[in-house]
């Protein structure tokens, strides 16, 4: 009898454990798939929108934002189109590391004419239209831009990223890339124990910046969702499908103005009236005063004696 409770009292302690383990390792599978997931976050649709404000930047009139995040983001911007570094040769002193570009106000307008006559393109094609000169030219441009490498970092004897999962245990297991804003994974490479690891950027001119950030949106396959309103004609990112306009105000004056065009408020305003007086009938059938039909239906006592619901003035 002893034997039989110690086999007894031992089945709970093993299956409280197995229920634990099983518990770790879900916690560990929902782990690895929470870092597989950030792995794959998409840069592409904050690269449009870093395109589109700087296409809206003035520079002939440049203000101090009141956000940290626009100050920020303007100050990058007048780090390329303003400054450009000087190589050991060209320093008259050590700690002179860059100088002000000549007509640098030009240039950067000139950047953003470019641009902005590329995605107008883009986003007002036809079918009808002749794309492949286009399409070449624009390609040129992308692998026309001065990538330079930024920096070589030594790691640990571990590749960077997440584990894919793979069908077989014996098969090799290869790691994805991991890419920033500012910044494109160029791949690592093994030697003597040690990954170095290649991170590719932008040139230091305002031009090779946006389009570098243009081609990230070109290679994540975004751009589509590069938009012209219908109503003010300036881009914007769509957040739905079927989105036609950059935000609710146009959407409301676009509408407003196609039905001015016609009779539609007219015809409107002559359908509510409508229903308003036959809703006034049927209170006035059962019994309700005058004055709480005006109220309910919105309609003056004059409307109502037009439409006979009122036989003497009241």
């Amino acid at each position: 009898m002893v034997t039989k409770m110690k086999s007894q009292a031992r089945k709970p302690d093993v299956e409280s454990a197995e229920d634990e383990l099983e518990a770790i390792n879900a916690e560990i599978n929902a782990i690895e798939r929470l870092l597989n997931k950030s792995v794959r976050i998409s840069f592409a649709r904050n690269r449009l929108s870093y395109l589109l404000r700087f296409l809206a930047i003035d520079f002939d009139h440049i203000e101090e934002p009141q956000k940290d995040d626009e100050k920020f983001f303007l100050q990058g911007i007048l780090s390329y189109a303003r400054y450009q570094f000087l190589p050991k040769q060209r320093r008259v002193e050590p700690f002179l590391l860059s100088c002000e570009r000549p007509n640098w106000r030009s240039k950067a307008k000139a950047v953003q004419r470019e641009l902005n006559d590329d995605l107008m393109r883009i986003v007002t094609a036809t079918p009808d239209q002749d794309h492949k000169s286009f399409v070449s030219r624009f390609f040129d441009k992308l692998k026309g831009v001065n990538r330079r490498l930024q920096q070589v970092t030594g790691l640990p004897p571990e590749p960077r990223g997440a584990p894919v999962k793979t069908i077989k245990n014996r098969r090799r297991r290869y790691w994805e890339i991991r890419s920033g804003f500012y910044s494109k994974d160029g791949g690592a490479l093994l030697l003597g124990g040690e990954v170095y690891h290649f991170t590719w950027g932008p040139g230091d001119s305002l031009r090779d910046n946006i389009y570098f950030h243009l081609a990230g949106t070109v290679e994540e396959r975004c751009l589509e969702d590069l938009k012209l309103c219908q109503q003010c004609q300036k881009l914007y990112v769509r957040n739905k499908s079927n989105q036609k306009f950059c935000g609710e105000s146009c959407k409301i004056d676009f509408n407003n103005s196609r039905r001015l065009k016609t009779d539609y408020f007219k015809i409107n305003r002559a359908y509510k009236r409508k229903k308003a007086i036959k809703k006034a009938r049927r209170l006035r059938k059962e019994g309700k005063p005058i004055l709480r039909i005006v109220e309910e239906t919105g309609l003056s006592q004059r409307i109502l004696k037009k439409a006979g619901l009122i036989h003497h003035s009241t």
